[in-house]
């Protein structure tokens, strides 16, 4: 299948990360190379100085001068041109507000920038749609993205296309919850979880004005105390020190009291990646309920694979996560409070305390199996990434087929008078 473009993809983070942008790449950018694109990476964040192949797929390293290797992306770029012999478009998963020389190199007409946007805030800055009126198209996370830009972009912004789950990795891992737990008992024992207690699982980064880890600890301080029959255990799948930027997690346990029932992840199977997707699966399936209830998502990644895996999970009703729980209103936590982040000027939402612990204690006192079979088959008929991949292809082919419409080749005279020094 011979395709007229080729792809520079730029995740940020390289596919063995295991985060949200790495595992987008893990799975997308294979799966464009068997569509018969020329695909490279730019690994901006996990691979420095040196170029490799991962999959087959060449990697181009980042630096240290800047997190999404502005500084460097043009030179790939062209080099990535040559080596293929077709024009190459940027395609690039990336929250935008950041980006300084990306946007400026789309607008002067040196690159074709294909977006997938990390938007976690409502609304959008002016300063933000400034930034991508260069922008060739934009593929949307999720359906709020794309409404919320539309007005803004026009034909530019495409339908979104949602993150997807491996449905070989995240399932329930039998018929029953009380089966998921007795089949894992080191598991269970390793995250401090117990039988008969209300088990209560937080996968989340330890992020300051993205992860409220306050909130949700005084979710769980305040479910404790209202609910004095339970038994409870939290499991915090995090880097609990403040060496990445993040709240100090040890000394926010002390405050609200939560030692005696709280264990962290090990800090540095979590940095090494010793907790891989089949492990986080498990993770998941053993969990009574996960608490996600974040100050905004770009997608929300957490809250499918957890549906996936049968457990139900509680996430503000703010940005794209609102959209992932649409059959399950009980999931949606309300908005207690809005905030303001000064540069850009972002608003971003706390969750509502009293509404977490209404909804927690809902889904803790019903039937476990009930979530088992109706989160799962919801998961895997909205998410899995066999139904999300097609959608992919498509888009990209609508892509080529706007290119090659709408696109015409620089002269060389021109080109090399508007090159950007970086």
């Amino acid at each position: 299948m011979k395709r007229k473009i080729a792809v520079l993809g730029h995740w940020k983070d390289h596919p063995n990360i295991g985060s949200g942008y790495g595992k987008c790449c893990a799975y997308i950018s294979p799966y464009l190379k068997s569509q018969g694109y020329d695909i490279a990476l730019v690994a901006a964040v996990g691979q420095k100085y040196f170029r490799n192949y991962w999959n087959d797929i060449y990697v181009f390293p980042g630096t240290d001068e800047n997190v999404y290797a502005e500084n460097v992306v043009l030179d790939y770029l062209k080099e990535w041109r040559k080596k293929t012999n077709k024009p190459t478009i940027l395609f690039q998963q990336a929250d935008v507000w950041p980006l300084q020389a990306i946007p400026a190199l789309a607008k002067q007409g040196q690159i074709t920038w294909v977006l997938y946007p990390a938007i976690d805030y409502d609304p959008i800055p002016q300063e933000v749609i400034d930034k991508l009126y260069g922008v060739f198209r934009i593929i949307p996370m999720c359906e709020w993205v794309e409404k919320l830009l539309r007005p803004k972009l026009g034909d530019k912004i495409m339908k979104y296309v949602h993150h997807g789950v491996d449905e070989r990795i995240y399932y329930p891992f039998a018929e029953t919850k009380e089966k998921i737990q007795n089949k894992y008992p080191e598991t269970m024992k390793s995250l401090g979880f117990e039988k008969d207690t209300v088990n209560i699982s937080i996968v989340a980064a330890n992020q300051i004005f993205r992860k409220p880890w306050d909130v949700m600890f005084q979710i769980v301080k305040t479910f404790r105390e209202r609910n004095t029959d339970l038994k409870v255990r939290l499991y915090c799948h995090t880097l609990a020190d403040v060496m990445h930027g993040g709240w100090n997690l040890i000394e926010l346990r002390k405050l609200f009291q939560l030692e005696d029932i709280t264990v962290f992840s090990d800090p540095t199977l979590t940095v090494t990646g010793g907790y891989p997707e089949t492990v986080l699966s498990r993770i998941y399936n053993v969990s009574d309920v996960v608490l996600y209830t974040t100050c905004g998502e770009g997608f929300g990644l957490i809250v499918i694979e957890s549906m996936a895996c049968g457990t139900p999970v509680l996430t503000t009703d703010f940005s794209a996560t609102s959209e992932l729980v649409e059959p399950f209103p009980e999931f949606k936590v309300k908005v207690g409070s809005y905030f303001l982040i000064p540069r850009p000027l972002l608003v971003k939402a706390n969750p509502d305390v009293d509404d977490a612990v209404e909804k927690m204690t809902k889904i803790v006192n019903s039937n476990p199996n009930y979530y088992l079979k109706k989160c799962s088959q919801y998961a895997d008929k909205k998410f899995a990434w066999k139904k999300i991949l097609p959608e992919w292809k498509k888009r990209f082919e609508d892509i080529e087929k706007a290119f090659d419409e709408e696109c015409v080749e620089i002269p060389k005279s021109i080109k090399k008078s508007k090159e950007l020094r970086l």
